[in-house]
């Protein structure tokens, strides 16, 4: 019997408990078929949509890392996860620190399954690049003049487009799964994975507009807009150059908005909640960041004006 029938056979004749089927899964690299049972028992009880699609981003990387360079993720060999800290070197720091916590949510869901040993973690002794600055001091946004700027230069949809970042916060993800059916817009609300959204005028008005070059607001239905998340980032990076606004990461904007909501509530409850972050902590990057920034103003014009 050959090697891979030996491994098939011995697949098929594992229990099926639901150890034995995430066992199965990943001894195949098939992040697909485990994740349904390995979502349920990672850290800090991930429920929020953003966080489960980010976090199965990251553990999808390393898996696919394993993939390429034939590991085990159950059994693999010595400097694993050093191999796979060097091959997410390229990334900024903060993020490999983010992709290095994604895959140790793996191996903790993997414990609590007893997929694996009560102290098997292949990443217990690897440490990310230290951060030359605290989170939230990297952060980086978009000044209001320069989405005044984005505005004034984009078409009816780009314009919406750039308000559902600048002034909702959205992600990528969910402006390309925006639905009309979302929308409030007598109301002023969008609802977005479960939470309520203020609208501001200008979003509103951008939104109006949109659909008014269809079936209008009472008749428009499906998606907002035909795009894929790439395409979206596509639509920014070219809005751009039209406005001479140098380029930075979507999620400027989503930060431009978290910024400006906590400078108007000072509540981190509030900013969480309309953010859809799983937690307050995510919020203290953005108290950092609006310190970082009053202090900039006050040395570039000597008083304490907010920035914003």
């Amino acid at each position: 019997m050959s090697e891979r029938s030996v491994f098939e056979a011995a697949l098929r004749d594992l229990p099926n408990t639901e150890a034995e089927k995430v066992r199965r899964a990943l001894l195949r690299h098939d992040l697909d078929a485990a994740w349904p049972l390995v979502r349920r028992h990672l850290p800090d009880a991930r429920e929020n949509p953003v966080t489960l699609k980010n976090t199965l981003s990251g553990i999808r990387k390393l898996v696919t890392f394993a993939q390429e360079s034939g590991e085990s993720l159950l059994a693999p060999t010595p400097g694993f996860a050093a191999r796979y800290l060097a091959s997410i070197a390229h990334h900024a720091p903060a993020t490999q620190r983010v992709l290095l916590s994604r895959a140790r949510a793996l191996y903790h869901a993997l414990r609590e399954l007893r997929v694996v040993g009560p102290g098997f973690d292949p990443f217990a002794e690897v440490r990310g690049p230290e951060l030359h600055a605290p989170p939230g001091e990297e952060k980086v946004v978009y000044g209001e003049d320069e989405v005044a700027r984005l505005v004034a230069h984009a078409g009816v949809e780009d314009r919406a487009l750039v308000l559902l970042g600048a002034d909702a916060g959205l992600t990528t993800g969910e402006t390309a799964r925006l639905c009309w059916e979302d929308l409030d817009l007598a109301g002023d609300h969008l609802r977005v994975h479960g939470r309520e959204i203020v609208a501001s005028e200008r979003l509103t008005d951008a939104l109006r507009a949109w659909a008014a070059r269809g079936e209008g607001v009472l008749y428009a239905r499906g998606s907002l807009f035909s795009l894929t998340d790439h395409a979206i980032r596509a639509r920014l990076y070219k809005l751009c150059r039209k406005a001479n606004v140098e380029y930075r990461a979507w999620r400027a904007l989503r930060h431009r908005y978290a910024l400006r909501l906590w400078q108007e509530t000072g509540d981190p409850q509030r900013v969480a909640d309309q953010l859809g972050l799983g937690t307050l902590i995510a919020v203290r990057p953005y108290v950092r960041l609006e310190g970082r920034l009053r202090r900039q103003a006050q040395e570039g014009s000597g008083d304490g004006e907010k920035p914003g």
